[in-house]
C-alpha cells in the first residue's frame, strides 16, 4: 500500500514539475537610449537545445512598475546566447520618464510536456541596432540608468518644440537699374549693395518667415545725350517681411516678400562736356513748392531663392526686387516738358550672404 502512494506522489510531482519554469539569469545587462528608444542589450547562458520565456520591466525609484508593451527583438521565446537586444519604443507607451529606473529581465526556461521542444522563433536584427561597447561590460544583472530623466526630457522638448528661432546678418552684391516710362533706353544699370539684420522665426520645418531691416544702395547712369551722362546713387533704410518655403527639401527655400523703403539721402553726378557737376538730393531747388524731385517711400516687392546649410545657419542666395509704386514725384517736375510725367520704379538683383546663431531666451 505504501509503495503505492509512494508511486503516486512520485507521477504527481514529475507532472507539477513538468508545468513548472525553471529560474535563469541574465547577464551582462546593459542599456542605452537614443532619440526615441530604449535599447537593453543581454547575455542569455543556458542549454542550447532549451527555449527560455524572456520579460522586461523597469522598476522606478518611486516604487513604481512598467511592463514595456511596444517592445521588440530577443524577448518572448529565446534560445540561448550572446548578444541578445530588447528595443523599447518609448513614447508609444509613456509620455515620458521622471527620476531612475532600474530594468529587470526575468527568464525562465520552458519545459515540454512531451520533451520535444518547440524551436524558438528567430526574432529580427533590432532596428537600429545596438550601439558598439566601448566600455567593459557591466557585471551587475540590475544596472540602473543615471541621467535618464534629463534624457527623456530633452527628447520629448524636441519632439514638442520643433521651431528654432535664429537672428543674424545678410549681405548681398549685385546690381541695380529703374524700369522708366519716358526715355527708356537712357537709363542703365550700376552696381549695387545692402546690408542688414535679421530675425528668423521657423513655424515649420519647410517654412519660415524672417523680417529684416537693412540698407540698400539704389544707383543707375541716366544717358543725357551722346556726350553726356549722369550717375545717381539713392539711399534707402528698408524693413522687409520674407517668406521662405522648402518644397522640395535638400535646404533649397523659395522666396518672397514685400518691402518698404525710406529715401534718407543720394546724389546725382553729372558727366557733362564743360566738366564734372554733383548735386545732393537735399540741394535741389524748390520747384512747385516741392523739395525734392523723388518721393520719400518705396514700396515694393522681392522673390528669388536660397540654399540653406545646417538649418539656416548659413544660407547664399539671390533676390530680384521692384518698387510697385513711381518714386518720382511728379508735382515737382509739372510744368517741365523734359520730365513731366515720368514715371520710374526702382528694380535690382542681388547675390546674397548670411549668417545666423541661434537665439537663446
Amino acid at each position: 500500500m505504501q509503495k503505492h502512494i509512494f508511486c503516486l506522489l512520485t507521477i504527481i510531482l514529475l507532472a507539477f514539475i513538468s508545468q513548472t519554469s525553471w529560474a535563469q539569469k541574465a547577464e551582462n545587462v546593459e542599456v542605452t537610449a537614443t532619440k526615441e528608444k530604449v535599447i537593453v542589450t543581454y547575455n542569455l547562458p543556458g542549454k542550447k537545445s532549451a527555449i527560455y520565456d524572456v520579460s522586461l520591466r523597469f522598476d522606478m525609484d518611486d516604487g513604481k512598475v512598467i511592463r514595456p508593451k511596444s517592445v521588440r527583438g530577443d524577448i518572448g521565446k529565446v534560445m540561448a546566447g550572446e548578444g541578445k537586444a530588447i528595443i523599447w519604443d518609448v513614447y508609444k507607451d509613456v509620455s515620458g520618464l521622471s527620476g531612475k529606473i532600474n530594468p529587470i529581465i526575468e527568464v525562465n526556461e520552458v519545459i515540454s510536456k512531451n520533451k520535444k521542444q518547440k524551436e524558438a522563433k528567430k526574432q529580427p536584427t533590432p532596428v537600429p541596432p545596438p550601439p558598439k561597447k566601448t566600455n567593459p561590460p557591466v557585471k551587475s544583472n540590475n544596472p540602473v540608468i543615471n541621467m535618464m530623466d534629463s534624457i527623456f526630457r530633452n527628447n520629448v522638448k524636441k519632439k514638442r518644440r520643433r521651431t528654432k528661432n535664429r537672428f543674424g546678418y545678410k549681405i548681398g552684391l549685385g546690381s541695380s537699374f529703374v524700369e522708366s516710362s519716358l526715355r527708356t533706353n537712357f537709363y542703365q544699370r550700376k552696381f549695387s549693395w545692402q546690408a542688414g539684420t535679421y530675425f528668423r522665426y521657423n513655424f515649420h520645418r519647410r517654412f519660415y518667415i524672417q523680417p529684416e531691416i537693412y540698407y540698400h544702395n539704389q544707383s543707375y547712369t541716366e544717358v543725357l545725350n551722346q556726350a553726356e551722362s549722369a550717375t545717381h546713387r539713392y539711399h534707402y533704410v528698408r524693413g522687409l517681411a520674407l517668406a521662405g518655403f522648402n518644397p522640395l527639401g535638400l535646404g533649397l527655400h523659395l522666396n518672397t516678400g514685400v518691402y518698404y523703403g525710406q529715401l534718407v539721402g543720394g546724389k546725382e553726378k553729372q558727366f557733362l562736356i564743360d566738366g564734372t557737376q554733383e548735386f545732393s538730393l537735399w540741394d535741389s531747388p524748390v520747384q512747385n513748392g516741392e523739395s525734392s524731385p523723388f518721393l520719400g517711400g518705396d514700396f515694393g516687392y522681392v522673390i528669388g531663392g536660397s540654399l540653406n546649410f545646417n538649418k539656416g545657419a548659413f544660407a547664399i542666395g539671390v533676390l530680384y526686387g521692384q518698387s510697385f509704386n513711381n518714386v518720382v514725384n511728379n508735382a515737382y517736375h509739372a510744368g517741365f516738358s523734359e520730365k513731366e510725367n515720368l514715371k520710374l520704379r526702382n528694380r535690382s538683383i542681388h547675390f546674397t550672404l548670411q549668417k545666423s546663431f541661434r537665439w537663446k531666451k
